[in-house]
């Protein structure tokens, strides 16, 4: 990534990607992605450099001209793995409350006969 220019980089990060669909992400004409390719444009808008690191699943500071920026915690990236906690958290809680009312009722039985 070091000395690599925005071009470079774009074609790079996106020769896996159809073009159909990589214009529909950076929501813009055929004539728009060419400048792209071609190095005659050397940047995205927002919105789209967004959209497209996310498809990516990298940093969008590697779509802007301080690229060395992108090894900061990604912010989407975080929020995805909170929330995959919390979601593993409730599922261990739910799973206590099961044991436990198992521990419950088989202590009942263990009583009763």
């Amino acid at each position: 990534m070091s000395g690599e220019t925005f071009t470079e980089r774009f074609k790079r990060l996106t020769a896996g990607i159809p073009e159909p669909e990589l214009l529909y992400i950076l929501g813009v004409k055929d004539g728009a992605l060419q400048k792209l390719i071609d190095g005659s444009t050397q940047s995205l808008k927002l919105e789209a450099g967004l959209r497209l690191a996310d498809r990516l699943g990298v940093s969008p500071w590697l779509f802007t001209s301080s690229p060395e920026r992108a090894t900061l915690p990604v912010v989407s990236a975080l929020v995805a793995e909170t929330d995959a906690i919390e979601a593993l958290q409730r599922q261990i809680d739910r799973l206590a409350k099961d044991v436990a009312t198992l521990k419950g009722a088989g202590s009942r039985r263990t009583r009763a006969s």
